[in-house]
């Protein structure tokens, strides 16, 4: 009789195993089309007049880095950039080879924000972003 419940717990696993995979299978069907759609209005290629391939073209140092900064978080987006910096001239690379790009976008860019556009438009943002305000 315990031979017969392993089977059967045995038998429902490969049902739902089946299931999911079909259900897998399915859905990647169905996305696929979707991301080729999209993917041919993609290039990586942004050309040699792009503004963003002149940053980084003219970024000479031996060591460079990004940091993207899509929401607040404290003090950190520029914690690390200095953390860069400072590990890598303690390393003895002198501090004109080491480049550091700050990328703020989406609910990062009220960092860049001047005292000038809070004092316009009010503070909307406050509980957001409340470390971002000088004042």
């Amino acid at each position: 009789m315990a031979n017969n419940d392993l089977n059967s717990t045995t038998d429902r696993r490969q049902f739902l195993g089946s299931l999911a995979g079909g259900a897998a299978a399915l859905g990647i069907a169905t996305i696929t089309p979707s991301i080729s759609k999209a993917g041919s209005n993609f290039s990586a290629d942004a050309g040699p007049d792009d503004p963003a391939e002149m940053v980084f073209r003219n970024l000479k140092g031996k060591h460079r880095i990004v940091y993207d900064v899509t929401k607040p978080n404290g003090i950190m987006p520029f914690a690390w950039p200095r953390v860069f910096l400072m590990t890598n001239i303690a390393t003895g690379t002198p501090e004109k080879e080491n480049n550091v790009v700050v990328i703020l976008r989406h609910d990062g860019i009220p960092y860049a924000f001047e005292d000038k556009l809070w004092a316009k438009y009010g503070r909307a943002q406050e509980n957001k972003c409340a470390y971002c305000f000088a004042g």
